[in-house]
């Protein structure tokens, strides 16, 4: 049995002051500063670069780039900042953003996954009671113990920062990393799904935190921000796959970064697949030799790999999906029976390879950048 995750809410979680969010973020589309616009209710940004505005809703920032903004979603947002602005040069900016957003036309790929999650989050909202991840905890615990490693490792004359990439609803940051964070260090989540940022916010008790709307092929962040990174689940849903590992690697000032995404496609051809009608490109898989090759080239140290979920996984968890969340004895049983299976007929067909793959690499020292703003 699960606690509600509302009932042990706390006036603790608020969103960090949007100044110091600032030293954090950057313009998606030309990496320049942003600009704390002037209104008299809701909180915006201008690029004074791009001469675009950006908007908050909820206490989420909302930092798309051109091509991946949402007209319904930011219009409206940016029609109230425009009444609100006190001069000229914001209130052009407001004007063009609305042209621009008037502009688009389609949904962009980042759109395309989007619904189901977002989905996903609001029935859980509504059902107020927290999702059963224990599967997840039980495979991300060694790698999780590792990132709290290198955390209680960072210099401690400024604040950690730890970024959530493809963050949801963020329940693996408060299982694992929360409790180990001090007040000042820094969460920031990012993700593209606009119910699950505002879930993880009445979620997250940690105090200083930031939450983006926004895609990990174009972060608006600053390079070299963080001592951590969580990716989970992250690759294989931006559009560079393995190839963005090269972005979520510029991200990292220091310390790990936690990866674990599909491998080796499906277990059948596309039309003997049992899933979902109308597959997107979400759902591909990465190449695990390329990602291999982008590690070395970055010269990241792997600290921990393993390959998992196999058939045997997948189809004894299916069919007693809720024995295995009860027990982790279970679960232990299960993922051995699999990775025996996996290790023996692996090499027969691609049937019986093994379809997850955890990986924790460390980042090599990195120089600070001239010109980059410090945070807090």
């Amino acid at each position: 049995m699960f606690t509600s995750i509302w009932a042990s809410m706390t006036t603790m979680n608020m969103l960090i002051n949007m100044e110091d969010a600032l030293a954090y973020t950057r313009c998606p589309d030309c990496g320049g500063n942003l600009e704390t616009l002037e209104t008299s209710r809701d909180t915006g940004f201008l690029c004074p670069a791009c001469n675009l505005v950006f908007a908050t809703v909820s206490g989420v920032l909302i930092l798309l780039d051109t091509a991946s903004r949402n007209k319904n979603l930011e219009g409206p947002l940016i029609k109230r900042l425009a009444e609100q602005v006190s001069t000229a040069r914001e209130h052009d900016a407001c004007k063009a953003t609305l042209g621009m957003l008037d502009g688009l036309h389609g949904s962009a790929y980042v759109w395309e996954d989007e619904e189901h999650w977002s989905n996903e989050y609001e029935q859980q909202h509504a059902s107020r009671t927290e999702k059963n991840w224990n599967d997840r905890f039980w495979q991300r615990q060694p790698m999780f113990q590792l990132l709290v490693d290198s955390l209680q490792h960072a210099p401690r004359e400024r604040p950690a920062v730890v970024l959530d990439l493809g963050c949801g609803e963020g329940q693996d940051f408060r299982r694992f990393v929360a409790p180990v964070m001090r007040e000042e260090d820094i969460y920031i989540g990012l993700d593209i799904s606009l119910p699950g940022l505002v879930l993880n916010r009445h979620c997250n008790t940690h105090k200083h935190a930031i939450y983006i709307l926004g895609t990990a092929d174009k972060p608006p962040l600053r390079h070299r921000l963080a001592d951590a990174v969580i990716a989970l689940g992250t690759l294989h849903h931006m559009q560079a796959k393995e190839d963005g590992l090269p972005i979520v690697g510029a991200l990292l000032k220091r310390g790990v970064v936690l990866l674990s995404d599909p491998i080796n496609g499906h277990f059948l051809p596309p039309f003997l697949s049992l899933s979902r009608e109308s597959r997107s490109a979400h759902d591909d898989s990465v190449d695990v030799q390329r990602l291999h090759a982008h590690v070395q080239a970055l010269g990241f140290e792997t600290l921990y790999e393993r390959q998992f979920s196999g058939l045997v996984y997948v189809v004894l968890f299916k069919l007693f999906r809720a024995a295995v969340l009860r027990s982790r004895g279970l679960h232990g049983f299960i993922h051995k029976l699999d990775d025996t299976f996996t290790s023996t007929f692996g090499r027969l067909g691609n049937i019986f390879r093994p379809r997850g793959l955890l990986l924790v690499l460390k980042a090599p020292p990195q120089p600070a950048i001239e010109g980059a703003r410090e945070g807090r």
